[in-house]
């Protein structure tokens, strides 16, 4: 067989169908040779003609072992037309027909099965119109009974055959459907299985934002169960800053097929937390099998949280960075001035020591160990700053009067006849006499280089600690300001009056406050900006 496409058991019954067709073929020679007289010479040579081409073509297959069924059906439907046309009976016209065409269905596929059908039922059809065209003498008659009779069994096996094709062929189907129907099943089970426990969520939007269908995986994301988020409108568990940037996006792709978009948003948990979710959506409303939005969503609270810190650390290092800057620049500053004037002051002394009276010697001498101490103060802001940050600020306390060590730190200063004292007695605390006064003489000297033109340190009692307010009557602190009045580097004050200081005044004060069981904090009330110191009564902590 030259056809590849045949089974080998196809082929089998096409080899038996050549050898069935010779020996058809030879016996129709003989039949008509013999019978020709009975239909009339005129039509029997027809017959003759025909069924020994049909002999000719079957030897020749038969000899070369070969055959293209095309061509041989083909042959057998000139055949049968032939025959028809000769003979013109009803009965052997359909037996014969409806064998061809089950041989055809058998041996033949696609576009060829269909042109030699038409083909051969072709020819049978103008084989009946030409034949029925005239009357039959009753020799006729009684020959096409005895040929009829001949041909019903071919009838009846082709019949069979037809049957048992289709048979065979709907069982084929009905077992193709059926193992067609399992790996359609087996493949929707795989991907709803994948789809159900995968690590993201999986949800179809209909077109006006309704849920209408999410994956399991929402419970362990968001702690809704499936059912109680069908139907529901998506974005009602958005946080309501983000909805109209959901929404926007929603809009946006719906009216463009296969569009997609990638929102972040805050969506509440079903605990009454807020996660933040990462969403993916798509646009296959156009598709059939899907008719909406499909969105996939992942939990990146986590992750959210991360990037949030990490930039807050970039800006805080910038703002380090900057202050940094200005502290180094402030400390040269506030070094250099005093310093100058001690090195001013002490050359002057040494070069011109004949020259000044005694009065002026005590005089340049206090100024010396005024600027002195204040270069000492700032060094001690310095270290305690640099201590503070591994942990390392001792504190040594010890009972003494809070309002006497005001006025010996008040008492040494520059402008000190300015600034008002006034305490109800003696405040006895327990606390780090020398810590205390460089809280209080950061106090004093930033509400003197900041604050208005009166200064007021005002001292009192309570049951458990001593109070001590230092007030000045210049503008107040904003709320922003005053939170960051306390951080490192921050002054007290936007607007400055004296030439900037370095930041550390108010930072090492309350980390020195709070050293010792107390503390610092800023208020503004009736027209004076506060700062009030809290420290332990030396009463309270000897009765503990």
């Amino acid at each position: 067989m030259s056809e590849s496409w045949l089974t080998p058991r196809q082929s089998a019954l096409f080899r038996v169908y050549l050898t069935t067709r010779f020996w058809l073929a030879l016996a129709g020679v003989v039949f008509t040779a013999v019978f020709g007289t009975i239909t009339g010479w005129q039509r029997g040579a027809w017959t003759l003609i025909s069924t020994a081409c049909l002999l000719v073509h079957a030897i020749y297959t038969l000899r070369t072992g070969t055959g293209r069924s095309a061509t041989t059906l083909a042959i057998d439907g000139t055949v049968l037309g032939v025959n028809v046309l000769s003979l013109a009976m009803p009965v052997v016209t359909l037996g014969a027909v409806t064998f061809y065409v089950a041989v055809v269905a058998v041996f033949a596929r696609g576009t060829t099965a269909l042109v030699l059908t038409a083909y051969g039922v072709g020819w049978a059809v103008l084989g009946n119109l030409a034949g029925y065209l005239e009357w039959f003498d009753p020799m006729t008659e009684d020959a096409q009974v005895v040929i009829e009779l001949a041909v019903a069994p071919f009838f009846v096996a082709a019949l069979a055959v037809v049957i048992t094709r289709l048979t065979s062929e709907s069982n084929r189907l009905e077992i193709e459907h059926g193992e067609i129907a399992e790996a359609l099943q087996l493949e929707e089970h795989r991907y709803r299985t994948m789809v159900q426990h995968a690590f993201d969520g999986v949800a179809v939007l209909s077109m006006a934002g309704d849920l209408v269908y999410v994956s399991d995986s929402i419970e362990r994301i968001l702690g809704y169960g499936v059912d109680e988020r069908l139907g529901r409108p998506m974005h009602d568990i958005v946080v309501d800053e983000d909805v109209p940037l959901v929404l926007r996006e929603l809009a946006r792709i719906s009216s463009v097929p296969d569009g997609s978009a990638q929102v972040r948003a805050r969506v509440l948990h079903a605990d009454g937390s807020i996660r933040v979710l990462d969403v993916v959506a798509s646009n296959l409303a156009h598709e059939p099998s899907i008719g909406g939005i499909v969105a996939n969503f992942r939990d990146v609270t986590e992750q959210a949280a991360a990037q949030a810190a990490l930039e807050e650390s970039h800006e805080q290092l910038g703002r380090l960075v900057r202050s940094k800057d200005e502290f180094v620049a402030s400390v040269s500053h506030e070094l250099r001035t005093p310093l100058t004037a001690v090195l001013g002051l002490a050359e002057e002394l040494r070069d011109q020591v004949e020259s000044f009276s005694p009065e002026e010697h005590r005089e340049l001498r206090d100024i010396i160990a005024m600027q002195a101490r204040e270069v000492a103060a700032i060094v001690e802001d310095l270290l305690v700053a640099a201590r503070a940050d591994i942990g390392e600020v001792s504190v040594f306390p010890d009972v003494f009067d809070l309002a006497v060590a005001v006025d010996d730190v008040v008492a040494v200063l520059d402008s000190a006849d300015s600034v008002g004292l006034a305490f109800s007695g003696p405040l006895n605390v327990y606390a780090d006499p020398g810590r205390c006064r460089q809280v209080v003489r950061n106090l004093v000297t930033n509400a003197m280089r900041y604050g208005g033109k009166t200064v007021r340190v005002e001292g009192w009692s309570t049951d458990e600690f001593v109070h001590l307010a230092v007030r000045d009557d210049g503008p107040g602190l904003s709320e922003e300001e005053a939170e960051k009045v306390f951080e490192p580097y921050e002054s007290a004050h936007g607007e400055r009056t004296q030439p900037a200081s370095i930041g550390l005044g108010l930072t090492v004060s309350r980390q020195l406050a709070r050293l010792m069981n107390g503390d610092l904090v800023y208020a503004y009330e009736g027209g004076w900006s506060s700062f009030e110191l809290s420290i332990p009564k030396a009463d309270a902590c000897l009765r503990a």
